[in-house]
């Protein structure tokens, strides 16, 4: 069997990250994506408090990326240091990368609905 050329590392970023994850600039599609995304955590029996916290996170991480086509391992990584340069604990910091994985996992089975 030939190894496949395309194989990653299998850290945590780069499951979450896979083939990096699509935002289109049109502030409308990453509304939508919002909606959808909060829709989805309610569904799921999610408290507000914490979907509160991840649209909170995940716009910070935004604001700290810039709009862009697309995002990868490196712009969370740089996000992460960002906030530990900042000052957060260690567990904040977790706490931040967490938030930010169930968006990218939830964005993924955004794009496999379709």
């Amino acid at each position: 069997m030939k190894p496949d050329s395309r194989k990653t590392t299998c850290s945590p970023l780069n499951i979450i990250l896979k083939g990096c994850t699509k935002i289109t600039e049109n502030r409308k599609s990453k509304s939508k994506y919002i909606e959808w995304l909060i829709l989805r955590l309610e569904a799921r029996g999610v408290k507000q408090t914490s979907i509160n916290t991840l649209r909170k996170t995940f716009m910070m991480f935004l604001k700290h990326a810039g709009i862009k086509p697309d995002y990868g391992a490196d712009d969370v990584r740089s996000f992460l240091a960002y906030k530990t340069r900042s000052g957060c604990k260690p567990t904040t910091v977790h706490n931040y990368y967490r938030y930010l994985k169930t968006c990218f996992e939830s964005l993924e089975c955004a794009r496999a609905m379709k």
